[in-house]
């Protein structure tokens, strides 16, 4: 929990499970208070994460297209073996419930 902080990123439920970051654990024995708002798990005093969270979404999924496109156009040409790329919040799509 406080390694994302330092990076400015809000947890889900979900990512908190992954990362195995008890809010007990942070809550009680590091003596962190947290707080919990609009499906995101941050430390007090820090709600503005979530809307830098959610605005460096937008940006990543409007780049994404952008890949993507570029990728389709690169795949045209044979000498081009593979195009790869990398996205942070890949896991936050992926395994999104419906």
């Amino acid at each position: 929990m406080l390694y994302h902080n330092i990076f400015d990123y809000p947890l889900t439920f979900a990512e908190m499970v992954k990362w195995n970051a008890s809010v007990n654990f942070v809550a009680k024995i590091l003596n962190v208070p947290i707080e919990y708002r609009e499906g995101y798990f941050f430390l007090k005093g820090r709600n503005g994460l979530i809307y830098k969270r959610v605005f460096r979404s937008r940006i990543s999924d409007k780049k994404m297209e952008i890949a993507k496109k570029a990728s389709r156009i690169l795949s045209m040409i044979p000498s081009i073996k593979m195009v790869v790329g990398n996205r942070v919040s890949c896991y936050e799509k992926c395994f999104r419930r419906k």
